[in-house]
């Protein structure tokens, strides 16, 4: 009944927003159509648990209002640079610079939407002199396409990291599909994470390949489920109470009970779950390992509404873990939106929202998760009020010397992700958007593995370079026979003097500086001036790019 009332809805959805209907009409039918559910619930016509009523209304407001910025996101904004200018000035700390337009459009697309800006969009946005082209790109991007796919990535790699999948790629890549539909129709975060949990059926189709990855295993799942959704690392207290936190063995097992009663019917199989359902049985518990003691389901906050005996175990979960009175949700989410764009947590590390770790700014943390909370869980919004900040438009160049006296006064340069190395080699290759080229590249982005790591450290090695300078795959995009993007700088409407920005453009996404024109003319005014050896320099010149350190970075 849940999942025929869940479908009812999202068509209906589908069907009014394709409407001509005014948009203030469609809000109206929305809510009526909504307590009609409603009512139809309360009257006993069919049975539903209390979280899929809370859950159940998709948060439909776009993130601007009269083609400007939502006045909300911009107050939230405001916050943010009001406790970091307080922050300065206590420290008798000069604010940073800005970054330049070409860096601060390069950041925003790699963080907003995972890939490099398309050179020509980049030249618009230079040249452009409107004085609100920052706030109107930023919108453009969290409401585009691109912002759902980064969004989902993200939260892709956090469920199930690349590095420690063996499941076949399907059923992440279903999953991934699943929370990128959900992401794209801005459905709320809540719901999002409420309906994952409580999620049945064939993982090459739904979102369970969360629970097969992880084996079923209730200890994996417990681990995993408080680490992404709470921001709690629980796992120190599965063997032991945790000797350095409040966490007692029981409190990490009664996490675990919730996910006592999952099964699949070919559970027992080995690993070899491929087609196998995921669903919930009657029967089943946990205890603590060594012993005889059967711990039942325990939330890990007491102060939650209280969601036992109501539905299955997964759905009491999902009732308190998305609850209002859950403060950890909001901050888990939040901090780690933050970290994904500003290079660290506001609570670092990001999974200890509930330790012992101290937030940089711990006012800040709790005005944006209240926030977070009365935008009805509205990723967008969040990711936008960051972005119209003046910490996150600060240049990274000054880092080092902000480092250590105010946190987020300097943009912290982030190592790129896997997927967004792979993302930006498909673009500078110029591959079209084929599902034959695209698995090439997702294999390119397992084969980086993980570049990107705890605090935006790089976590790479010589693994990665390898296979940046010398993969079949990468070599397409310099070698002269093969390399779309020095055929593409050759075109009639190109000119010579031309060249040399365009291939910056398209790997950088800036115009190559004076003192890198007069290097690369120093070097090149040696060289014979036909066609074939200019082309063998820049194809060169593209290899040195790709491999810079200014490649693999966000700025």
């Amino acid at each position: 009944m849940i999942c025929e009332l869940k479908l009812l809805w999202d068509r209906f959805q589908k069907v009014l927003r394709c409407s001509k209907l005014p948009r203030s009409d469609r809000v109206a039918f929305f809510d009526v159509f909504r307590l009609t559910l409603i009512a139809a619930i309360l009257v006993g016509i069919v049975g539903i648990p209390a979280y899929a009523i809370e859950c159940s209304t998709i948060q439909e407001g776009t993130v601007v209002e009269d083609g400007g910025v939502d006045r909300d996101v911009i107050r939230m904004a405001a916050t943010i640079d009001r406790y970091i200018t307080t922050a300065l000035a206590g420290k008798g700390v000069s604010k940073p610079a800005s970054a330049s337009d070409s860096e601060f459009f390069r950041r925003a697309s790699l963080d907003l939407t995972g890939i490099n800006p398309d050179p020509s969009r980049v030249v618009q946005y230079v040249q452009s002199s409107e004085p609100d082209k920052r706030s109107r790109m930023l919108n453009e991007m969290v409401g585009s396409a691109g912002f759902a796919v980064r969004i989902a990535d993200y939260w892709t790699e956090l469920l199930i990291p690349d590095a420690a999948d063996t499941r076949p790629p399907q059923e992440r890549e279903s999953l991934r599909r699943w929370l990128l539909d959900r992401f794209a129709d801005n459905v709320r975060y809540d719901r999002i994470v409420a309906d994952l949990l409580i999620s049945t059926g064939d993982p090459n189709e739904h979102p369970t390949a969360f629970f097969t990855a992880l084996e079923l295993k209730p200890e994996k799942l417990a681990e995993r489920t408080s680490r992404v959704f709470l921001g709690v690392a629980l796992d120190c207290a599965q063997c032991h109470d945790h000797p350095f936190d409040t966490w007692k063995q029981s409190d990490f097992w009664g996490v675990a009970a919730y996910f006592a009663r999952i099964q699949s019917p070919n559970r027992n199989n080995g690993n070899n779950m491929l087609g196998a359902g995921v669903f919930d049985v009657e029967a089943g518990e946990v205890q603590i390992p060594d012993t005889t003691t059967i711990v039942p389901p325990k939330p890990l906050l007491q102060n939650v509404e209280s969601s036992l005996g109501i539905g299955s175990r997964r759905q009491q979960l999902a009732i308190w873990v998305t609850s209002k009175q859950n403060s950890w949700f909001a901050k888990a989410a939040v901090n780690r939106i933050w970290a994904m764009m500003m290079g660290r947590g506001i609570v670092e590390p990001v999974d200890d929202i509930g330790g012992k770790s101290i937030p940089a700014y711990p006012g800040l943390l709790e005005e944006l998760a209240t926030y977070f909370q009365s935008t009805k869980f509205d990723v967008r919004k969040l990711a936008l009020a960051i972005a119209q900040s003046e910490a996150y438009s600060a240049s990274s160049r000054d880092y080092q010397d902000t480092i250590d006296a105010v946190p987020f006064a300097s943009m912290r340069p982030k190592p790129l992700t896997a997927r967004q190395l792979a993302a930006c080699l498909r673009q500078a290759a110029r591959q079209p958007n084929a599902t034959s080229t695209e698995d090439v590249w997702n294999l390119v982005a397992r084969q980086l593995g993980t570049i990107r790591g705890e605090s935006s450290e790089y976590a790479g090695g010589v693994l990665q370079s390898l296979l940046l300078q010398n993969s079949v795959e990468t070599e397409q995009l310099w070698i002269e026979t093969t390399s779309r993007l020095l055929k593409a700088v050759y075109a009639p409407h190109i000119g010579p003097e031309e060249r040399l920005d365009w291939i910056f453009l398209a790997t950088l996404s800036r115009y190559p500086t004076d003192a890198e024109r007069t290097k690369i003319q120093t070097w090149t005014s040696k060289l014979p001036k036909d066609e074939e050896s200019e082309k063998a320099w820049q194809a060169d010149l593209i290899w040195a790019l790709i491999n810079s350190t200014e490649f693999g970075m966000t700025p």
